[in-house]
C-alpha cells in the first residue's frame, strides 16, 4: 500500500509556506514515486505551495532562510534589519512596513502552538480574561448596532467574545483554525481578532483573508500589543511567547491602511485598532508589492 505524504510543521524557507504545506516522503520503495517527483535524498521535502524541494537538516534550511529573508506582510525583500530580542530567536526588523517578524526557522509546530493556546485561562467565567476582551469590546460599541453580524477570528478553545458580544445584543461567530475550524464562506458586518494579529505566521496572507470577509465600511477590530522602540523591544516580555511572531508598531498599521484598504477609525495608542474596510485601491494580490 502507498503511503500518504506526511505533514511537516516546518516552514519553507525559499518561499515561507508553514505547517502542513511540506510534505516528505516515508519510503521511496513503495511506489510513491511514481505520484510526486523524486526528492533528491531520503529527508528532503517538497514545498506543497512553491514546488521546490528543501533539503533536509537544520543547518542547510537556516542556510537557505539566511538567503531568502523576506517580510512577511509587505512582502519587502530589502531594508530588513536583525534586532535583539530577549530569548536566542532571531528577529528582523522592515524599513518599509514597520513588523518585527521572528525568522521563520524559529516558527513553533502545530501541536506545540496548541498545547500553549490550551495553558491559556480563557472563558467567560474568568473575570481577569473579560475585563481584558473588554478593551477592545467597548470602544467597538461605538460602532456597532444591533442586527449586526460578525466574527471573532481566533477565537481560542473558549470561546468568548461572542458570547459576550451576545450580551450586548449583537451576534457574533466563532473561528479558530485550531479549535474552532470550519469554512468561512459567508461576509460579516465586523470581525474581531484579539491577540490573534501576533500570531500570524504571514500577516499579509491572513489580513487579505479577513479583508475577504468584510462587507463593504465593515469593521475590522484588532487587540495586539504595539512595540514602541527598539531598546524597549530587547527588554519586552510580549515577545518571550514562543507562539508571539509577528509585531507591529503604529507606523505597521499606517502601512496596513494604505495597502490593505482600510481607514483606521479608532487607536488606543496601545494595544486596540479599530479599522473601517474601504473602497480604494490596496495590495489585491499576494504576488503584487504596494509601493508606499
Amino acid at each position: 500500500m502507498m503511503n500518504e505524504p506526511v505533514a511537516c510543521c516546518q516552514p519553507c524557507m525559499l518561499c515561507e509556506a508553514t505547517e502542513a504545506r511540506l510534505i516528505s516522503m516515508t519510503d521511496r520503495e513503495n511506489g510513491f514515486l511514481r505520484t510526486v517527483i523524486p526528492f533528491r535524498r531520503q529527508g528532503d521535502q517538497r514545498c506543497r505551495d512553491c514546488r521546490r524541494d528543501v533539503p533536509a537538516g537544520t543547518g542547510e534550511r537556516r542556510n537557505m532562510e539566511t538567503e531568502r529573508v523576506i517580510c512577511r506582510l509587505c512582502q519587502s525583500r530589502e531594508g530588513l534589519q536583525p534586532v535583539g530580542g530577549l530569548d536566542e530567536r532571531r528577529y528582523f526588523l522592515c524599513d518599509r512596513c514597520g513588523l518585527i517578524g521572528v525568522s521563520a526557522v524559529h516558527f513553533p509546530g502545530r501541536q506545540e502552538e496548541r498545547s500553549r493556546y490550551l495553558t491559556h485561562q480563557n472563558g467567560i467565567e474568568h473575570q481577569g480574561y473579560v475585563s481584558f476582551l473588554r478593551r477592545a469590546i467597548d470602544p467597538a460599541l461605538a460602532f456597532l448596532t444591533a442586527g449586526m453580524t460578525g466574527l471573532d477570528y481566533g477565537c481560542g478553545p473558549v470561546p468568548t467574545l461572542s458570547a459576550l458580544l451576545r450580551r450586548e445584543g449583537i451576534g457574533c461567530e466563532d473561528y479558530d483554525p485550531f479549535f474552532v475550524d470550519h469554512p468561512l464562506q459567508k461576509t460579516f458586518d465586523f470581525v474581531f481578532s484579539t491577540e490573534a494579529f501576533e500570531h500570524f505566521f504571514h500577516p499579509g496572507r491572513e489580513i487579505r483573508k479577513i479583508r475577504a470577509l468584510l462587507r463593504e465600511k465593515g469593521l475590522l477590530i484588532v487587540m495586539t500589543q504595539q512595540w514602541k522602540d527598539l531598546a524597549h523591544f530587547s527588554q519586552w516580555h510580549y515577545a518571550r511567547d514562543p507562539t508571539h511572531v509577528s509585531f507591529y508598531h503604529a507606523r505597521t498599521f499606517d502601512f496596513l491602511c494604505r495597502a490593505f484598504g482600510f481607514s483606521r477609525i479608532f487607536d488606543d495608542g496601545d494595544r486596540v485598532v479599530i479599522l473601517r474596510k474601504e473602497d480604494k485601491p490596496w495590495m489585491n494580490s499576494p504576488l503584487n508589492r504596494f509601493k508606499s
